[in-house]
């Protein structure tokens, strides 16, 4: 199983907003002020998703408050994904996949609290379907 990235958001609900209108994620569960977690439950064998936490929200019942924990930063994530070209043609905002020579595919998301997820498949370079459809660049 591929862990959960977590972001920070200054404004959960805005930032919801962004995942479900501009990107397409599912939310499958939302603590008002505290967190939500999202999914591409739309997009076959994707098995992608991500958790958003308010960054003012307050600790939970074992965890303790410290300094920096009320102090938003925006942050790059690596997420291991599959069917990454799926997830390009099923959701927006997504880079078309570029072939790194570590021998993976990554594509690039950007949200609105200027965190940036590179999404990662690692896949033989012979596995390349055809381009996504011309909608998705008008995205």
């Amino acid at each position: 199983m591929t862990p959960m990235p977590v972001l920070t958001t200054p404004d959960l609900r805005r930032a919801i907003a962004f995942y479900r209108e501009r990107v397409g994620l599912h939310c499958r569960q939302h603590i008002d002020g505290v967190v939500a977690w999202l999914g591409a439950d739309g997009v076959p064998d994707a098995r992608f998703a991500l958790c958003l936490m308010a960054s003012a929200a307050p600790p939970a019942r074992f965890e303790r408050s410290t300094p920096w924990d009320r102090h938003f930063r925006a942050s790059a994530h690596r997420i291991a994904v599959h069917n990454l070209w799926g997830l390009v043609e099923g959701l927006r905002g997504l880079s078309l996949p570029r072939w790194q020579t570590w021998g993976a595919w990554t594509s690039l998301l950007h949200d609105a609290d200027g965190h940036t997820l590179h999404l990662c498949e690692r896949q033989p370079a012979s596995h390349r379907p055809a381009q996504p459809s011309a909608h998705r660049r008008a995205a």
